[in-house]
């Protein structure tokens, strides 16, 4: 498996703030693109996602560690078999750090392709939680 780690990003706010908005996947509708997805079925701990061109994604939540720690994987393995790690470290109240990594099963014919794209991605996801919690 292929990892990727995110660069470290801050938020302005505690940590529980973050983790109880990700902790439940039932809320992940609400930040998907619309216009690329066909169909979402989520609850608290397992989400599908029918995404256009792709098909069927299945996330689940795989392990909690409140306030500091959530992990997600992939249920199907298709397009690729991964797991996501969403780590949060609180500084203080108003300081928590972010960082995400990204462990995926990319195949040899598409790691060239793929490396950069998931590199800037998982950077860009950190930033936007840092901005989102950043009032």
């Amino acid at each position: 498996m292929e990892k990727f780690t995110s660069k470290i990003t801050r938020a302005k706010c505690p940590a529980q703030l973050i983790y109880n908005r990700f902790e439940s996947l039932e809320g992940l509708s609400s930040i998907l693109h619309h216009e690329k997805i066909d169909h979402v079925e989520a609850s608290r701990d397992e989400c599908q996602i029918a995404v256009k061109g792709i098909g069927p994604i299945g996330v689940k939540v795989d392990a909690r560690e409140p306030f500091k720690t959530l992990k997600y994987t992939s249920t199907n393995g298709k397009p690729i078999a991964f797991t996501v790690w969403l780590q949060l470290v609180e500084v203080s109240s108003q300081d928590t750090r972010i960082r995400l990594t990204l462990h995926a099963d990319i195949p040899l014919v598409l790691r060239f392709m793929l490396k950069k794209k998931l590199q800037s991605g998982l950077d860009q996801a950190a930033d936007q939680i840092a901005s989102a919690f950043s009032f």
